[in-house]
């Protein structure tokens, strides 16, 4: 149902579903992509006064300010994740729009205090410390990770159309780097199962790989929770399969997340102009702690 209903979305239900709504709310509007980010914010909108709107997808926040901002309704302003946007020179620059500091805003998550609280609590300390502590393997996972991150990259840059979003990445990530040979093998399907189609994104991914490129620009939040559930298994933890999987990673530092640790990102301090420009009429944010 939920899959129907966001295929259905568009910014054009989207920026009628505020006009609607604003017709008894008057504080603010937080447009989001999804779900997800709505649960990540919890601790950190007001949410006496500000209103999410789940718009089912990145351009379709960007569409519906756009048209809501034309039409002179205010108190509207938009989420989104940067997604490759900064790597590739096509960076958002639309009013009333605020962009993820890296790749997306689960990787802004894990890459705040949050994730020390979470892995103090799940990894092992002498394993963890082994390795260097949570910053060397944060550092270490997003380098782990570079050429699954570079076949996303070339997958959008060049249109190969390869499906990425369900991949099993304990098939070819063992916790601290990746077998490409085996990567090349699990997304090769269908029209990309040939000799050809193999050896061409094995020289896409090489390529990418030997270019200087900002991991945290260039890495997916889903797939570093991924990479670190697995890597709690054995290299960090002990800790059962069951226990790891991807959503469990993303839903737990989403608990850890609070507004202080929102206040070192570039996007708390936007959101606090964007509010500061409403002149006291419209506001988003949890007031920080004295």
């Amino acid at each position: 149902m939920a899959n129907s209903i966001s295929k259905l979305t568009d910014r054009y239900s989207v920026a009628a579903e505020v006009r609607m709504e604003r017709q008894k709310h008057k504080g603010s509007f937080l447009l989001v992509e999804g779900s997800s980010d709505i649960k990540r914010l919890s601790g950190c909108v007001d949410e006496s006064v500000c209103s999410y709107v789940n718009c089912a997808g990145k351009d379709n926040v960007v569409g519906a300010v756009e048209l809501l901002y034309d039409d002179g309704i205010l108190g509207v302003v938009g989420l989104i994740d940067a997604d490759f946007d900064r790597i590739v020179g096509a960076t958002v620059a639309q009013e009333g729009v605020v962009v993820s500091d890296g790749h997306d805003f689960d990787l802004d998550a894990a890459l705040t205090p949050a994730i020390e609280r979470y892995c103090g609590e799940v990894c092992d300390k002498a394993k963890l410390d082994a390795s260097g502590g949570v910053h060397a393997v944060v550092q270490d996972l997003l380098a782990g990770l570079k050429p699954l991150s570079c076949l996303r990259l070339a997958n959008q840059k060049y249109g190969l159309r390869y499906s990425l979003s369900d991949l099993r990445h304990d098939e070819f990530f063992d916790g601290s780097r990746i077998d490409i040979d085996r990567l090349v093998d699990h997304v090769s399907a269908g029209r990309f199962n040939t000799a050809e189609a193999r050896a061409r994104i094995r020289k896409l991914i090489d390529t990418l790989a030997n270019e200087e490129l900002d991991l945290v620009q260039l890495t997916c939040g889903h797939d570093f929770c991924a990479a670190l559930g697995i890597a709690l298994r054995s290299r960090l933890g002990s800790r059962r399969p069951t226990q790891t999987w991807r959503t469990e990673i993303e839903m737990h530092l989403r608990l850890a997340y609070s507004l202080l640790d929102m206040a070192m990102t570039k996007a708390h301090k936007i959101l606090r102009e964007w509010e500061a420009a409403q002149a006291g009429r419209y506001r988003v944010l949890l007031p920080l702690p004295a």
